[in-house]
């Protein structure tokens, strides 16, 4: 719990620990479980997903997507559809979006 809890957190604290129990105040919660879900969604998608999203992010076609990895074409559209499929997006601007919330791909430093 952080510091700044206040004193119903703290009760409430001190009871579960004296119970055996674990406690998380309500704000340390919502931390762990934005940093799970955060880490489900990377799980979610295989390297290669991974590698065509963050392509997509950066402006490449599918056919230049396709030229630098080595697939074929057919091949890279099954990697963005199935990308899309498991984000639920249905452009590639909302994939983007989802990528870059979910700390899936990384911007430009």
């Amino acid at each position: 719990m952080l510091k700044s809890e206040g004193a119903q957190e703290l009760k409430e604290a001190v009871l579960a620990v004296g119970g055996n129990r674990t406690y998380f105040s309500p704000s340390i919660s919502e931390m762990l479980l934005a940093q799970a879900t955060s880490r489900l969604g990377v799980s979610r998608f295989t390297p290669r997903e991974l590698q065509v999203a963050q392509m997509v992010a950066d402006g490449c076609s599918n056919k230049e997507i396709a030229r630098r990895i080595c697939v074929s074409l057919k091949t890279v559209e099954s990697h963005r559809c199935s990308v899309m499929q498991k984000a639920n997006c249905h452009s590639a601007a909302e994939l983007v979006r989802f990528a870059f919330k979910h700390r899936l791909i990384q911007g430009d430093d």
